[in-house]
């Protein structure tokens, strides 16, 4: 059965809420006799052979397009043409098929009881009618009708297939899941020894996420792409011109709303499936309203609803490094806890924060301990000033901290102690340079009608810290180098998870 002889099979059926008598066999013999009824079949047969003729050739430009990259931007410009006179062709072939069910409409009211009363259908009627009250939207005796057997077939299969994509979402999702669960607990890890294993394990789970993105890639794409092709062609036999226009515009919609999200969330491919499923979802839903489907259009509506339902757009699993730094206050105890069998150890570097010490001196030889006065905790380097022996004591939170260990250190006899600092592992000697070279900074608290004991408890072992009230908003500063500003921001994170925190830089030299 061709498409329009399809098409006319369901406008007779259609006309029936006119009178049902339209739908036996003497009824269309009788019309189908009238010489003006012909002329209108004819005219839209003729429409249909030239769409019939386009889309093929349309096709075959199409396949040339994809099958050689010679000459590819001429086939292109004549693939826009046959696009033109495509639509231009549906069009007309609308408005032909328009004639022929007025025609029918009219001749059927002209004729009524001429003909015999019967409340019976055609047996070919009723297993039409029947086919198309599915639920199942794919499954139809539309679609079965109206596209070739293999492509029907292909187009059942995505539709399972969707049952393997819906798998592996659901994989990812139990991943991810797991992934949260462990960002948690190495948030909430008070070690470093017990916090990395944790940061190994989310690393090694995000790459099974990105594996199973992978695959679902794949089948969404083949899905998909299946789907938009089989439903262009049948609109297209269907010669649907206007609903083919419409799909355009919602699988356009859906993809600028999938790019919108790139970068936003954990997965782009969730967020990206979330956007297609749903345009497809539209698409259908509009089809079937268009093609006569109530009961495919309440399925439709029921599944975009449990589409909204789950979650799609995942937030980010943050897998930035914790700075796990063991700040030691000075103390002094004699006699000395150091000698041959516990010696001075090397100074620790740790490759994220900001840690201060006190440097006590910097020797070619080194130094008696007694000489210490009892002073820890000590440690040594000789990876600064050439190689000589650099002697620090403490590690402080803050500058002030440490400079009242400088305080207390000249007390006990020691000549020139100096606060130094080490930011992200690098060393810094000098701090009055360093502070003439860096950028100050704020930090700004927002979200909150006041700030908790925890968070005050943060800012006071920031001596600097001062705190000022701007519409709302709690501004804190300021500091001196981004590094400073951001340690103390994460701390006022960590304790105030629902309070938004901006680091802002306030001047540049």
């Amino acid at each position: 059965m061709n498409a329009l002889r399809y098409i006319l099979l369901v406008c007779l059926a259609a006309s029936s809420v006119v009178s049902a008598s339209a739908q036996n066999t003497e009824t269309s013999a009788a019309m189908q006799a009238d010489a003006e009824y012909w002329r209108v079949v004819k005219s839209a047969e003729a429409a249909a052979d030239s769409c019939d003729s386009l889309a093929t050739l349309l096709g075959e430009m199409r396949a040339r397009y994809a099958a050689s990259e010679d000459n590819r931007e001429g086939v292109a410009a004549r693939i826009v043409v046959l696009e033109s006179e495509m639509r231009g062709a549906q069009k007309r072939c609308d408005e032909a098929m328009a004639e022929v069910v007025a025609f029918e409409r009219r001749w059927i009211l002209a004729n009524r009881g001429r003909q015999p009363e019967s409340d019976d259908k055609s047996d070919a009627s009723q297993s039409e009618l029947a086919r198309r009250e599915s639920a199942d939207f794919v499954r139809n005796g539309l679609f079965a009708a109206t596209l070739p057997a293999s492509d029907y077939k292909t187009l059942c299969e995505m539709q399972a297939r969707e049952t393997v994509v819906a798998d592996k979402i659901a994989d990812y999702r139990k991943i991810y899941n797991k992934m949260v669960a462990l960002r948690a607990e190495y948030d909430a890890a008070e070690k470093e020894a017990d916090a990395v294993p944790l940061l190994a394990q989310i690393e090694q789970l995000r790459k099974k996420c990105a594996t199973v993105e992978d695959d679902l890639i794949g089948l969404w794409q083949s899905v998909s792409d299946n789907k938009t092709y089989l439903y262009n062609l049948l609109l297209e036999q269907e010669m649907r011109g206007e609903l083919l226009t419409e799909t355009e515009r919602i699988y356009s919609a859906a993809q600028t709303a999938a790019d919108g999200c790139v970068g936003a969330y954990e997965s782009d491919v969730l967020s990206s499936y979330y956007h297609q499923k749903r345009g497809m979802l539209m698409l259908e839903t509009r089809m079937a309203t268009e093609l006569g489907m109530p009961l495919a259009v309440d399925s439709l509506k029921r599944v975009t609803s449990s589409l909204r339902a789950e979650e799609y757009c995942l937030p980010q699993v943050s897998l930035e490094k914790r700075s796990f730094i063991e700040y030691e206050p000075l103390k002094v105890i004699l006699p000395t806890i150091y000698s041959s069998r516990n010696p001075i150890p090397q100074t620790k570097v740790y490759e994220q924060g900001i840690i201060y010490r006190i440097r006590i001196g910097i020797f070619t030889n080194r130094p008696n301990l007694s000489a210490l006065r009892g002073i820890t905790p000590l440690s040594y380097t000789t990876k600064y000033h050439n190689g000589k022996n650099a002697y620090f004591v403490g590690g402080f939170r803050t500058e002030a901290e440490a400079r009242n260990g400088v305080t207390y250190l000249k007390k006990i006899g020691f000549r020139d102690p100096v606060v130094v600092m080490w930011v992200d592992g690098e060393y810094i000697s000098d701090l009055s340079k360093a502070r003439e070279a860096e950028v100050t900074y704020s930090i700004e608290i927002s979200g909150v009608a006041s700030l908790s004991d925890a968070v005050k408890s943060v800012l006071s072992r920031n001596a600097d810290c001062r705190i000022s009230r701007v519409s709302g908003d709690f501004v804190v500063g300021a500091f001196v180098g981004r590094s400073v500003a951001e340690s103390v921001a994460d701390e006022i994170r960590r304790v105030a998870p629902s309070a938004e925190v901006k680091v802002r830089e306030l001047t540049s030299n």
